[in-house]
């Protein structure tokens, strides 16, 4: 069977005309999301929600064991107890902030203002700072195989751009929004190693604040139902511009096959099943969700990992599939990520 391929398509094809596809690929059983969920939420019911850091723990542990990259499996060793202390210093910061503002109203009601504002901006820096940290700490205990995931530093960095960004949004009505979260993209994902491989994001904030700027005139007309939409779009152009690989291995592209009738009917289908089944559905749709959302991501371009063989990797030309062109990423992809 002969087909035919148009003009269009042939000028969308990208200069590496042998780019192959690669997939996550997600192989838990919803009785083993059940057991998490069900032993640990008891747990948390017991212990009035204080254990939820080990519940966090443990449903991060099986979804990473249960996922697969080129035939080789994620791990993730993460301790409650670690996730716990750092929600209790947010928590601590918290209280006396609000513990601080009210002494001071009994004093001076200037004060307690003036209180207010100087916690409000220490949060706005110290919380992003702890959040930072704790990605941090959740990627260090994430593994691919035998390659060690690590965030490098950037915490003080991360959090100065989210004070001005959070300021500059907030002056300009949310336009500067896009802007604020292209920087912050950058910033988190080109600090991202696999072992020897970096990842790359070359999104720029004009593309995103066009998005924005359309869907924010769409807001009122659409009765806020266009969120989906905006949310699918900007997920897709950041999968788009993130490239993960080193000088040695080559690189691939990363690509989103979602779109907003997906999260909308995705949405309904949650809200229907959990409400309906007075929360005992939510396992399954914990289960459904993530291998959802698996399905979806794909990898173009080119890798050369040791071990790695072609049972896992697909050509595009076989499968008739038009990948992203991967000649968009900067020039000399290779050479511009910095070495392990």
């Amino acid at each position: 069977m002969m087909h035919t391929v148009s003009n269009e398509t042939k000028l969308n094809q990208p200069h590496e005309p042998t780019a192959d596809i690669y997939r996550l690929n997600y192989t838990g059983q919803l009785p083993d999301v059940a057991k998490v969920v069900g032993v640990q939420s008891l747990l948390c019911l017991l212990s009035f929600g204080l254990y939820s850091p080990w519940l966090v723990a443990r449903l991060r542990s099986h979804f990473a064991g249960a996922t697969t990259f080129l035939g080789i499996r994620f791990s993730y060793r993460g301790q409650g107890f670690d996730i716990f202390v750092n929600n209790l210093n947010r928590l601590g910061f918290l209280i006396s902030w609000i513990g601080l503002t009210i002494l001071a109203g009994g004093i001076d009601p200037l004060l307690q203002i003036l209180v207010g504002i100087i916690g409000l901006c220490a949060g706005l820096f110290l919380i992003p700072f702890s959040l930072y940290s704790a990605f941090s700490y959740s990627m260090s205990r994430t593994q691919w195989g035998d390659r060690r995931m690590i965030l490098g530093h950037g915490a003080r960095e991360f959090s100065v751009k989210f004070l001005v960004g959070t300021i500059l949004s907030s002056l300009s009505f949310g336009l500067y929004f896009p802007i604020m979260l292209n920087d912050i993209l950058r910033l988190v994902l080109q600090r991202v190693a696999i072992g020897e491989l970096r990842l790359m994001y070359n999104g720029r904030g004009k593309h995103l604040f066009r998005i924005h700027l359309l869907h924010t005139f769409l807001t009122i007309p659409c009765l806020g139902l266009n969120l989906f939409w905006y949310v699918s779009r900007v997920a897709r152009y950041v999968f788009n511009a993130t490239f993960v690989g080193s000088r040695e291995a080559g690189a691939v592209r990363g690509f989103l096959d979602l779109r907003g009738g997906d999260l909308f009917g995705l949405a309904l289908m949650n809200a229907f099943c959990i409400v309906g089944s007075l929360g005992l559905a939510i396992p399954w749709v914990m289960h459904f969700n993530f291998n959802f959302m698996m399905r979806r991501v794909k990898f173009y371009g080119h890798l050369v990992l040791p071990g790695l063989t072609v049972d896992f990797v697909q050509s595009s030309t076989i499968l008739g599939v038009v990948p992203p062109p991967v000649s968009q990423a900067p020039a000399s992809l290779n050479q511009s990520i910095p070495a392990a």
